[in-house]
């Protein structure tokens, strides 16, 4: 079995992840996506807040091996409507998995997102 290689750094984005930052027109393409899936628009802001604290995870089938990467590799082994599709769902519902092919899936963890909700006041 071929051990896992990241793939190689790239910007996926003009403004890069590490930066968290996309330009207005790539923006309006994930807005554009979104409303597709039937996002409202009033809630289209919670799934850009999953995307600053998502974490993502790389996993095959036959081993758990949750293997950290990162938000730019998860793009690159989703591509774009597998990566926000899941991101919207983790939003939303905690965490989300989402298939790279049979044997490949990464798991995306927006829990972060909701721990607001468990702190004491």
């Amino acid at each position: 079995m071929k051990a896992y290689t990241p793939p190689t750094r790239t910007k996926i984005f003009k403004g890069g992840f590490k930066t968290m930052k996309i330009t207005k027109e790539e923006k309006q393409k994930i807005v554009n996506y979104l409303l597709k899936l039937g996002e409202r628009p009033e809630d289209i802001p919670q799934v850009f807040e999953g995307r600053k604290v998502a974490k993502f995870y790389y996993n095959k089938t036959n081993e758990i091996t949750d293997k950290k990467i990162s938000c730019e590799e998860a793009f690159k082994l989703l591509g774009f409507e597998k990566f926000w599709n899941g991101l919207d769902r983790a939003s939303y519902h905690w965490n989300c998995v989402r298939e790279i092919n049979e044997q490949e899936y990464i798991y995306i963890d927006c829990s972060n997102l909701f721990k607001h909700l468990f702190e004491r006041r």
